[in-house]
Parts: structure tokens; C-alpha cells; sequence
């Protein structure tokens, strides 16, 4: 049983060096480009136990000069930290997200659009060594007139404390 959360933002910076943890070729292991400096997620305050799994509530900000494309669920994808193991597993995420997905626009350049809120539930089995949850958002740098798309991301990290 989980029995303390705490969430801390790492760095949404490519070149950031994650302070707890380090995470090799994590870029390219989601998949993406690079990780815009004004691309945040962060977890709202809702962190709940149902039916002995848990769910996390999301806040995801685009404050990029650019649009955002996601697919449904912001192209999320959980990584768990095994502390005995030392090695990062990826997790499934036990919702099925329905939809066309997202786009969001910049707040910078005055979208109504740039914030999204989602929820993830990964599949965390009852006994284990899992010491931190990275959450991360995957994109495509949307614009109608550009042939040519770039993946970007950003993730957070949450503390795990069980018992």
C-alpha cells in the first residue's frame, strides 16, 4: 500500500540532469525531441485510493511559442523506479482514453486552449520496490503549414513511500 505521495517537477529542460534519480536516454526512450522549457505537468492536488489502485489527476500548461498536438490521454506514457533493481520498468496505465486528443495553443500567444486535465491510473502491483513514478506527456509540434513535425514532451516526478 502507498502510503504517502509527494509530487516534485523535475526539469523540463533536455540537458537537465534529474536530481534524484538519473534516467539514461530517457528523450529517446519516449520518443521525442526535446523538452520545451514552458511545457509544464504537474499534479493537481487529487491523489485518491479506489478499489486498492491509484489514480493521479494531471495538469498539463503550454506556455511554448507553438501549438501542441496530443493524441487522447496526452500521449502519456508511466515509468517506475525499482529501488532494489535500480533500473526504471515502464508501467501500464489501466485507462483507456477515448477521443480525437488535443491540441493545445500557447497562453503566451493568447490561445483559450492551453491547459489540459487528465487522470492516470498505473498498474502498480500490490507488493512492491517502486520508489518514483515519472509521468510524461508526449507531442507533436502542430502547424498546418510545416511538412515536417517535431515529437516533444515534458514529465513529473512522484514520490512513492510504502509501507
Amino acid at each position: 500500500m502507498i502510503a504517502l505521495i509527494s509530487p516534485h517537477l523535475m526539469g523540463c529542460n533536455v540537458n537537465a540532469i534529474d536530481s534524484q534519480i538519473l534516467f539514461p536516454n530517457f528523450n529517446d526512450t519516449i520518443g521525442i525531441e526535446g523538452f520545451p522549457k514552458n511545457l509544464k505537468l504537474e499534479s493537481s492536488i487529487s491523489v485518491y485510493q479506489i478499489d486498492g489502485g491509484l489514480t493521479i489527476d494531471l495538469v498539463i500548461t503550454n506556455d511554448c511559442d507553438c501549438s501542441i498536438q496530443f493524441t487522447p490521454g496526452y500521449g502519456s506514457k508511466i515509468f517506475a523506479y525499482d529501488g532494489i533493481t535500480k533500473d526504471w520498468v515502464e508501467v501500464q496505465n489501466l485507462i483507456n482514453y477515448v477521443g480525437d486528443g488535443d491540441i493545445l495553443g500557447s497562453k503566451s500567444e493568447g490561445s483559450e486552449n492551453w491547459t489540459g486535465f487528465f487522470t492516470i491510473a498505473p498498474d502498480l502491483p500490490d507488493f512492491h520496490t517502486f520508489e518514483i513514478l515519472r509521468i510524461a506527456v508526449v507531442g507533436t509540434v502542430f502547424s498546418p503549414s510545416d511538412s515536417e513535425s517535431s515529437k516533444v514532451g515534458t514529465f513529473i516526478d512522484i514520490q512513492l513511500n510504502s509501507n
